[in-house]
């Protein structure tokens, strides 16, 4: 998962965690609000969660190689995706 330290980084704009066995975007993700480029292919993420709405800024969301079966509708509500 990720780290409760990397979602303590409020003034994060990028992350790239591709390649990291990945299981979870944890429903905390909201804290990046400023997050502008997310990206973590090849992990084993299953469901993003519906917080990812509060990332109003993020222009980049990458998840190539997961096991996402479903993406929820909140994603294509992000203004600058």
């Amino acid at each position: 998962s990720i780290s409760d330290a990397i979602l303590s980084c409020t003034h994060l704009r990028l992350l790239m965690m591709s390649h990291n066995t990945v299981s979870r975007i944890p429903k905390r993700i909201r804290r990046l609000r400023l997050l502008e480029e997310l990206c973590l292919d090849r992990n084993e993420i299953e469901s993003v969660p519906s917080t990812i709405r509060h990332l109003t800024h993020l222009n980049l969301l990458s998840l190539r190689g997961n096991r996402l079966k479903t993406i929820p509708p909140e994603v294509c509500q992000l203004p600058q995706l």
